[in-house]
């Protein structure tokens, strides 16, 4: 944190989402589709690609589509199965199975390419993380191109950016689990009041910890 005394900007959003890797890009994208003639703001570290989602070394990624009810429960299950010895919402784990296919297409229609596609011909999907046995999974390259769809998209549907800000503080109202702020800074001094309608933590390892 700066020493020195922080100038105090101000910023009001109806949706501010915090972090901007594939979590938080999704997460804006959802709410301003839902939410069109609302604002919704992300706050980003960098102006390009940013989090452990764009971090991986193989500079690829892969995602499971279950096209079938026995995909989707077979996927659930392994899900469960590895959630020992912590804990996991099965509601979630099974939504996540049940609409993989839907959100899968969603990719696709803000332009990322897919090298390899389950039910394709040729080679078709890949075999998924945890999953040796199966070949459900969609395999992307290039995530500087996967962002820049995200960014072309959000762009096109004026969502703002607030882009080279860290988060300092989270303020919150006493006995009130929704968050309606932000106090935002950067490493050069500037610091930002946030206010929001709502608040959506796509930020990794701290969300779960706030």
């Amino acid at each position: 944190y700066p020493s020195a005394p922080l100038p105090l900007g101000s910023h009001d959003t109806d949706v501010l989402v915090l972090g901007s890797g594939l979590a938080g890009l999704r997460a804006a994208l959802s709410a301003k589709i839902s939410y069109p003639e609302g604002r919704v703001t992300l706050v980003s570290t960098l102006a390009g690609p940013s989090g452990s989602s764009f971090a991986n070394p193989n500079d690829a990624f892969g995602m499971q589509v279950c096209r079938t009810p026995e995909e989707q429960e077979t996927f659930a299950r392994e899900v469960f199965a590895l959630a020992s010895p912590g804990r996991v919402d099965r509601r979630l784990g099974t939504l996540l199975a049940e609409e993989s296919e839907s959100r899968f297409k969603d990719l696709q229609d803000i332009g990322v390419r897919f090298s390899r596609i389950p039910g394709a011909s040729g080679d078709g999907g890949a075999p998924g993380c945890f999953s040796p046995g199966t070949r459900r999974a969609a395999l992307v390259g290039n995530l500087a191109h996967v962002f820049d769809c995200f960014r072309r998209r959000l762009d096109a549907l004026g969502v703002d950016w607030l882009t080279g800000w860290l988060v300092a503080a989270l303020p919150a109202t006493p006995g009130h689990v929704r968050l309606r702020a932000a106090l935002l800074f950067t490493p050069e001094g500037q610091a930002l009041a946030v206010r929001a309608g709502a608040t959506i933590l796509a930020i990794g390892g701290p969300a779960p910890l706030f």
